[in-house]
C-alpha cells in the first residue's frame, strides 16, 4: 500500500486496481476519473493520467465534499451564462413596455400595437384524435383583429385575437349513420359561418424579416346543415391551434403561412357528437394598423 501511494504521489495516477474507500464501490475507473477532474480515460484495469495536479482545499479534496462543490461551482457558472441572455432576449419587449409606460404617463400615450388580417384556411384531410369524424374537409376564410394587449411571455409578445369567418365550407359524406360512420362514398357540400371571440398569438422576433409564431383560438361554427351526422346539431364549438411564420414584405404589410389543427364538435348537446379533426394549411396578408 505505501508504494502504491508513493507512485501515486510521484506520478500523479491512479491505479485502477486500487480499492478506494472514499467512493462508491463497483465504480469504473471512468466514472472514478470524472470524480477526480482528470481528461483522459482508458480502458478498465488500466492506468489513468490525471491531467491537473492536486491540490488542497474544499473544491479539490478528497470524497465526496469536494466533487459536490466543483458540481455547485459548474451549475452557478452555467446560471450566470445563460441568465443574462435570457435576460438580454426579454430586454426589447420590456423595453418597449416601459417606453408606452412612460408615454402613458406624460400624457401622450402611443397607440397599443394591431393587425388586421385577411386569411383563408383549407384541409390536407382529417384524423380521428378527439373526434370521430372521417372523410371530410373543413374550408374557411375570413378577417382577423389582433391586438397587443398581453405584454411578453417567453421571449414573445403576446396578442389578443378574434376572427370572423363569413365562409366556412364542410365537404363532408351525404350518408352518415348516427355515429359519423360513412355508408356510402357520396360527398355533400355544407356551409356555415364562424366566429372566434377569443384566442391568444404569440409572437417572436418583432420587427424582423422572418418572424415566428404561435396561436390558439375557440370560437363556434354554425352550419346550415347538421354537420358530422343527421343526428347532430347545427351548432358547434371549434378549436383551433396553429405555428406559422409571418414574413416581412413592406413596413406595415406582412404575409403570414401556417399550419395546425381545427377541431370541432357540438360537445354533446345532443347525444350524437361526431365531431371533426383536420390537419389545416393558412394563408393571408396581415396590415398593421398601428405600430
Amino acid at each position: 500500500m505505501q508504494s502504491n501511494l508513493s507512485m501515486e504521489a510521484r506520478t500523479g495516477c491512479i491505479i485502477s486496481l486500487k480499492r478506494r474507500s472514499n467512493f462508491l464501490q463497483g465504480l469504473k475507473p471512468q466514472f472514478l476519473c470524472g470524480f477526480r477532474g482528470t481528461a483522459k480515460a482508458v480502458p478498465f484495469q488500466s492506468r489513468v493520467h490525471a491531467t491537473i495536479p492536486r491540490t488542497a482545499g474544499v473544491f479539490s479534496g478528497r470524497g465526496r465534499l469536494g466533487s459536490l462543490a466543483r458540481c455547485c461551482l459548474s451549475m452557478l457558472a452555467v446560471l450566470a451564462i445563460g441568465i443574462p441572455q435570457f435576460a438580454l432576449a426579454q430586454e426589447p419587449c420590456k423595453i418597449d413596455k416601459a417606453e408606452r409606460d412612460a408615454a402613458k404617463k406624460a400624457g401622450h400615450a402611443r397607440p397599443v400595437e394591431s393587425e388586421l388580417i385577411f386569411e383563408d384556411q383549407g384541409s390536407f384531410g382529417n384524423y380521428q384524435i378527439f373526434a370521430q369524424g372521417e372523410d371530410s374537409k373543413l374550408f374557411s376564410a375570413g378577417a382577423e383583429y389582433e391586438r397587443h394587449s398581453w405584454g411578453c411571455l417567453m421571449k414573445a409578445q403576446v396578442y389578443y385575437v378574434a376572427e370572423f369567418l363569413p365562409f366556412v365550407l364542410l365537404n363532408e359524406p351525404a350518408n352518415l349513420n348516427f355515429y359519423g360512420v360513412t355508408r356510402s362514398t357520396a360527398k355533400q357540400l355544407v356551409p356555415g359561418i364562424g366566429i372566434t371571440p377569443i384566442g391568444f398569438r404569440m409572437l417572436w422576433r418583432d420587427g424582423r424579416a422572418i418572424q415566428p409564431y404561435l396561436m390558439a383560438k375557440a370560437g363556434f361554427l354554425v352550419f346550415t346543415q347538421k354537420a358530422e351526422s343527421p343526428n347532430a346539431s347545427y351548432e358547434n364549438i371549434s378549436l383551433r391551434s396553429e405555428i406559422g411564420v409571418q414574413i416581412r414584405m413592406t413596413r406595415r404589410v406582412d404575409l403570414r403561412l401556417g399550419m395546425g389543427d381545427y377541431h370541432f364538435s357540438n360537445v354533446f348537446v345532443v347525444p350524437s357528437n361526431p365531431g371533426l379533426d383536420v390537419m389545416s394549411y393558412m394563408g393571408g396578408i396581415a396590415f398593421r394598423l398601428k405600430e
